[in-house]
């Protein structure tokens, strides 16, 4: 234990970085023609979103040979993302069919905003069902942040191009928005040990003496460069021995460095050139400080000055500091003050989303015969199945008193159709042929 060694703890807010999610459902689509499309989605708005579907389904025309359809643009969103959140991944649910056998259509999607595309594009080659594009992480290669998603221009373009005969339908659009949101904590170190660390085309050495002991403004042990009557350039300076505490499972979002030096002639001056290092080496990309004398500040919490930084990297007493002087002129110059602040949010789990499925459901066979076999858990005993065909009419409803249930499809006719549970998000998308 090192009486003599001051860590200076100039602000500690502790606060959490969550990854959240928010999901938001159109609520309003319109056709946007562009070059190469050959029709376009009968809509009607609103799109009204009944738990499973959209009541009033975007339906393409008629297509008997390959076809492109216009886009499609669902909008009207009313997300509410934290105005300081940072957006990590768009995740897509997408549901859409029906084609003939041996038909199909290829969807593009892409991220929309303000009537226009945003990123690249993913594509949905799954004829009929429901498919999940995107994921937590994946931004889709588009610069988003909580004014954009939180704008109700903000949706998605689907462009379908089918190939065979194919009446198609757009049932389910759901957009989550994953986020973290973050008041950044700090925790400022100051070296209590240095020493010189020799490189090519250096000429001379720091004189040291250790511990440095920080009385409150700089140095009591002041690094002091030789005197130097030319042009030199000294060793590296490693400062070291920081004792910092961050939090392990913190993420480091920045590092900001209070330099002072001093002191050339009139005429002359030192470059000092700063490196983040850990374990006796160099990491990240370097800064320059040309002010002979004084004191300025390098990096924010924002910069991590190139450098992979965890918490175990910045904890270890290794993680510090290499400056390397350059002067020119009349020097003899010294190292005053150096202060360390690293800048973090401490992370914690805490997923937030809405219309999550809670319940298992299982339903075979699909394509459905003359019997659906509809299979649940426990949780969902008393709650009512529904089935809707692609206009959103209810053509089969009962209530589910076991935990297998076989229902009647003898009188339902070829097409495409939706299972809904009463208490549950999840929707199943079944074929009649």
């Amino acid at each position: 234990m090192k009486n003599i060694l001051i860590i200076s703890i100039l602000a500690l807010t502790l606060n959490t970085i969550a990854q959240n999610s928010s999901i938001g459902i159109p609520d309003s689509v319109k056709n946007i023609s562009h070059n190469g499309s050959t029709g376009q989605y009968s809509i009607t708005n609103p799109l009204v979103y009944n738990g499973s579907q959209f009541t009033n389904l975007p339906t393409t025309m008629y297509c008997i040979s390959n076809c492109i359809s216009d886009y499609l643009y669902f909008y009207d969103l009313d997300l509410n993302i934290p105005t300081n959140a940072t957006i990590t991944g768009i995740e897509i649910t997408h549901g859409r069919g029906g084609c003939n056998s041996g038909s199909y259509v290829i969807d593009t999607l892409h991220l929309a905003y303000n009537g226009a595309i945003i990123g690249l594009p993913k594509r949905d080659s799954t004829s009929v069902g429901t498919d999940i594009l995107g994921s937590s992480s994946d931004n889709w290669s588009a610069i988003l942040t909580p004014t954009i998603v939180n704008d109700n221009s903000f949706g998605l373009f689907i462009n379908s191009s089918g190939h065979g005969i194919c009446t198609f339908a757009q049932f389910n659009i759901q957009i989550k928005v994953y986020y973290t949101t973050c008041t950044s904590s700090e925790l400022t170190g100051i070296p209590d040990s240095v020493k010189n660390v020799s490189h090519a085309g250096s000429t001379g050495q720091y004189s040291i003496t250790n511990p440095l002991v920080y009385n409150g403004s700089q140095f009591t042990n002041l690094p002091t460069t030789m005197y130097c009557v030319s042009n030199c350039i000294s060793d590296y300076l490693y400062f070291y021995d920081l004792d910092l505490n961050i939090p392990t499972n913190a993420t480091i979002t920045g590092i900001e460095i209070t330099h002072g030096r001093g002191g050339c002639n009139s005429g002359s001056y030192v470059i000092d050139t700063l490196h983040l290092a850990y374990n006796g080496a160099i990491i990240g990309l370097p800064k320059r400080d040309s002010t002979s004398v004084g004191t300025d500040i390098l990096g924010s919490s924002s910069d991590n000055w190139s450098a992979i930084l965890t918490p175990a990297i910045v904890n270890d007493n290794s993680f510090g500091l290499f400056i390397n002087s350059s002067g020119h002129g009349i020097c003899t110059f010294a190292q005053f003050n150096i202060q360390i602040k690293v800048y973090y949010c401490s992370t914690t789990t805490n997923i937030l989303s809405h219309n999550e499925t809670s319940s298992k459901i299982t339903i075979y066979p699909n394509p459905i015969t003359d019997f659906i076999n509809l299979e649940v858990n426990s949780k969902n005993i008393g709650s009512t199945y529904s089935i809707y065909d692609y206009t959103g009419k209810i053509i089969a409803t009962n209530i589910i008193s076991e935990l297998s249930t076989q229902i009647p499809a003898q009188s339902i006719k070829p097409g495409l159709y939706v299972i809904k549970i009463s208490n549950s998000s999840e929707s199943i998308k079944l074929i009649k042929r």
